[in-house]
């Protein structure tokens, strides 16, 4: 009888690569964004560290994975919402099926008062993360403005 037995770790002498890929192949991935796509979904493994990576992979590769994380930040007077708006609407244009939603940090943060409490940076904090967490699990893009708003933040 011969028995096999699996090694514990997997390495690349395991799985020997071919020597020589196609000559397009550096090409075909620019193109079609697999580095950058691979570079993301391995960061939000590592960010994330699901009870389950299979399965994070296999639904984050479905959902689209990152469509896109933007933070708008300018001096006051800018209309940085506005900027925002802009650009939720040029991508609902787009009809790729991509929801990008704005999370303004007057309407997430208006009811935590007094600005100038050190308390406030934390609230606020914990306020705009829950916010980003809710799109992130609903696999949204998302776009805010008006946050960070001090240093602390």
């Amino acid at each position: 009888h011969l028995i096999h037995i699996m090694p514990t770790e997997v390495t690349s002498a395991d799985h020997p690569v071919p020597a020589v890929f196609e000559a397009d192949a550096e090409e075909y991935f620019n193109r079609n964004q697999v580095y950058e796509t691979a570079r993301q979904l391995m960061q939000d493994l590592l960010l994330k560290r699901p009870e389950n990576p299979l399965q994070f992979m296999a639904d984050w590769l479905n959902h689209g994975g990152n469509k896109g994380r933007f933070i708008i930040l300018g001096p006051p007077g800018n209309d940085l919402s506005g900027l925002c708006d802009s650009l939720v609407a040029r991508k609902k244009a787009a009809g790729d099926g991509h929801e990008v939603v704005h999370i303004k940090s007057d309407e997430v943060c208006g009811g935590i008062a007094d600005p100038s409490s050190p308390e406030t940076d934390r609230k606020m904090s914990e306020a705009m993360a829950a916010a980003v967490e809710a799109q992130e699990s609903n696999h949204n893009a998302w776009v805010i403005s008006g946050y960070p708003r001090t240093r602390a933040q």
